[in-house]
Parts: C-alpha cells; structure tokens; sequence
C-alpha cells in the first residue's frame, strides 16, 4: 500500500502541513520534530508526489529546452550540459525538438508550458512576427525563458535574455587564422542569410578580408542552408569555376562536413590543396577539422543561471544578456599556402 503524507503526519502525531514545511525545508519546524519526520519518512521510504508538491509551491522544478534538429550533434551535446547545470538547482529537462520547421517553435512553447514547466531556454530560430509576438507576451507576462545563439534579426530580439557567442568576433578569428596561413583566396560558405549568428560570422569574415587589404570576391560568399547536403550541393557548384579558393571558411561544423565530402570526392587534399575551417567544434573525422569551439559548458551554464534567476523573480534576470567567446581549434584540416 502506498504511504501517504497524511499516514506519515499520523504517525509523527503532527499535522500534515508540519510534514510538508519539512518537505520544503521551510526553517520554523523544531529541529526535534524535524529529525522525528525525516526519520519516519526514510523508514517508510515515502516519496512525495511532484505533481502534488507543484500544485502547492507553484513550481514543478523542471525546465524546458526547445533544440531545431536533434540529428545536429551540436545540440544534444549543448542538451546534456543544460541537463547537468540544472541537476545542481535540482531540476530536471525536458527537450523538445522542432525538426527545423518554421512555426513549431511556437507549438513546442505552448506544448511545455501546458507542461506547466517553470521556464524555457530556447535554442531554435524563431524571426517570425509570430514567434516574436509570442515572445513580446511571454516578456510582458514575466514567464521565465532565455534565448540561445538563435537570434532573429529584428532588433526587438535584444531586449530579451539571451546567451550568444561574439559571432563576429569568431567569423573574424577564423579568417584571420588562414590568412596568417598565407592565403588571400579565401571562400565563405554561409547559413540561413536572416539568421544573426550566421550575419556575424560573414561580417568578420568581411572585415578580416578588409583588414588585411584582400580584396572580397562576393562570388566566393556562398549561401548553402543549415545542413551538411547543402554545403556540398554548394561546394560541388564551387568547384566548377575556372579559379578556385584555397581556403574555405564554413558557418558551422555541419557545413565543413559538407564540403569536406565533396572536396574528398573531387580528389582535392585537404589542407595541402584547399585548407577548411568550420564552426562549433562538433566533428572528429579525419583530416581532423580545424574549428572555432564554442563553449558549450559556459552556454549552458550561463543560460541555466539566467532562467533560475528569473524563475526566483530575480529583476535584473528578465533583462540580463551575456556574449561568450568562441576558441580557435587548431588541428590538421588548415596549413600554409603551398603555391
């Protein structure tokens, strides 16, 4: 027969909201009383309903964490160090996934509140006036949520709390890093174009170009789409001009993938003919990619951070934004010019 919190109050000769003040760690029952609960609690191995306990306190110690495409390893890596950071508020995860199609991020929110989860971080790209309605009310509510590196373009997404890398910064490093290398001929294959991690990372792709007077090519900023089919797609077309790049810069790991096979397939060696670097740090293949890493651990550390504060109707929570910094990874995909 299960246990329940009235039998556990009989038999500690309390009433059962002394009991739950113990369960919830609430400081003015006896220290006595406390340890005569506890004990009788473990004795009977009793285990409070969290439906029941939420209903009271409001709360369901869980979060929700929408991802756009689990088959991106980049994702579920960034997934279990959320799982990890919320374990230590004790809380646990709940992920939604919205296979990349437009509108199901509004359908996963209103799903996992209906979940009655006590927030949201958000890692999926939502620029429709929709989404940002949505958004806008959430905001406006003070429901708690943070946003993840999938900014739209439209300048309101500012005013939300948000855990982005300083994706110009890093377009830039990996720019810089092949032309110290000695090229000048350097393509860029770019993501979704309204997306604003991917607008950073061309921008410094840009400006590296400019700071070091290599004259920019727009035939050689190619736009491909979010998966590693259409950088090859895009690589395969590049490989058809007269002249070609010898070094390639890719937005993510997904699009060096990509254009790795269709380098490979061409018979092209990778770096000695065309060196490559991708973004994210999410493949081991070999020629190892060199990368610019993002701090998946910092992200998810930061971001649990900020929903907790909010979620514990911390103010300045519901305002604050970090920018983190991507580290250039060096390994055997880049090299010097060789002619």
């Amino acid at each position: 027969m299960k246990i329940t919190i009235r039998d556990i109050a009989q038999k500690a000769n309390v009433s059962t909201t002394t009991v739950s003040r113990v369960l919830n760690n609430k400081p003015d029952v006896g220290k006595d009383t406390v340890e005569k609960i506890r004990r009788i609690i473990e004795e009977f191995e009793y285990h409070p309903s969290t439906i029941a306990r939420g209903l009271v306190l409001k709360k369901t110690s869980t979060i929700g964490f929408i991802i756009p495409d689990v088959c991106n390893p980049y994702f579920p890596e960034l997934l279990r160090n959320v799982e990890d950071e919320a374990k230590k508020y004790n809380y646990s995860t709940i992920y939604v996934n919205t296979d990349d199609i437009e509108g199901n991020e509004i359908k996963m929110i209103n799903l996992l509140r209906s979940k009655q989860v006590d927030g949201i971080i958000i890692s999926s790209f939502m620029d429709s006036k929709e989404g940002l309605s949505l958004l806008t009310k959430m905001h406006k509510e003070r429901f708690p949520f943070v946003l993840i590196g999938m900014l739209g373009n439209d300048k309101k997404f500012r005013k939300f709390p948000s855990v982005t890398i300083d994706n110009f910064e890093s377009g830039y490093n990996a720019t810089k890093h092949l032309i110290d290398l000695g090229h000048k001929k350097i393509a860029h294959i770019t993501g979704l174009p309204e997306l604003n991690t991917f607008i950073g990372r061309r921008e410094g792709y840009k400006q590296a170009l400019k700071d070091h007077n290599i004259e920019f090519r727009p035939e050689w900023l190619i736009q491909a789409g979010y998966t590693g089919e259409s950088s090859y797609d895009c690589t395969r077309e590049l490989l058809k001009r007269k002249e070609l790049p010898t070094a390639i810069f890719t937005s993510n790991d997904l699009l060096a993938l990509g254009c790795y096979q269709a380098l490979s397939e061409a018979k092209i060696a990778i770096p000695e003919e065309i060196s490559l670097i991708g973004h994210d740090d999410v493949f081991m293949i070999y020629p190892s990619i060199t990368t610019m890493r993002q701090p998946k651990k910092e992200i998810a550390q930061k971001s649990v951070e900020i929903l907790m504060g909010q979620i514990n109707e911390n103010n300045e929570s519901f305002s604050t934004s970090a920018v983190l910094h991507a580290e250039l990874v060096v390994r055997k995909s880049t090299g010097p010019l060789n002619f």
